[in-house]
């Protein structure tokens, strides 16, 4: 399957709000320098031709320890985390103006408990996808084991193209709570805006069936190699 969300861990950092340390490292040690925000951009591009990137990715979400954001929130109310995304965006706009196209800027900074002292991870790829400011919800994805019981998991956004559904949120768009298949396994999202139906896609294609249920208005996924377990559904609304 191809990598649609890319996850990194910078570590190491000294200041996980210095944005110009997040982003290149200093001087010209090329070869020793530990791979920061701007080389995985440039490692893993958009689009490209031949060996050439033509195209980056523009949204990037960044997960700093959560005492850390939670002390900023405290004392600055939540200052260096606003300026950290903007810093970022500067930089990336700056560097990378000339692949970007129409797309617009956009970092999202949060916290996470899963996140060690001096570590900052980062997301980006097809399937990271951050709203803009005003931009409504347009469908809203739950699941269930059983049909009676569904949890919310997610929004989908009319430009947002694709979301990724799995067991793990560092290689997917979304965890899904209680996850009953193998790791590697995934449902795809399609959505290609508001005059389409939401088009729902698993991986590995021959590991499930999938199906819509028009009557209950949702899809069954079903494990082919578990036929004896109950059936793992996923709504879509």
């Amino acid at each position: 399957m191809p990598v649609y969300v890319q996850h990194e861990t910078l570590n190491r950092v000294s200041d996980v709000f210095n944005a110009e340390a997040l982003w290149q490292a200093p001087g010209l040690a090329l070869f020793a320098r530990r791979p920061l925000l701007r080389d995985l951009l440039e490692r893993a591009p958009r689009e490209q031709r031949g060996r050439a990137a033509t195209r980056c990715f523009s949204h990037v979400t960044l997960m700093l320890p959560q005492d850390e954001v939670d002390d900023d929130r405290h004392l600055t109310r939540g200052a260096r985390v606003r300026d950290l995304a903007q810093s970022l965006q500067a930089l990336h706009q700056k560097d990378f103006g000339d692949l970007l196209g129409l797309d617009e800027v956009r970092y999202h900074v949060l916290g996470s408990d899963a996140v060690e002292p001096g570590q900052v991870e980062v997301k980006f790829g097809h399937a990271v996808y951050l709203p803009a400011p005003d931009e409504a919800v347009l469908y809203t994805v739950s699941v269930s084991r059983d049909s009676a019981i569904w949890q919310p998991v997610c929004p989908v956004y009319p430009n947002g193209r694709l979301t990724v559904l799995g067991h793990d949120a560092a290689s997917c768009t979304h965890a899904v709570p209680g996850w009953p298949f193998a790791q590697d396994g995934a449902i795809l999202l399609i959505n290609d805006g508001p005059d389409a139906p939401l088009e729902v896609q698993v991986r590995p294609k021959d590991a499930f069936d999938c199906s819509f249920d028009a009557l209950a208005g949702y899809y069954t996924v079903r494990a082919r190699a578990s036929p004896t377990e109950p059936p793992a559904r996923r709504g879509c609304y």
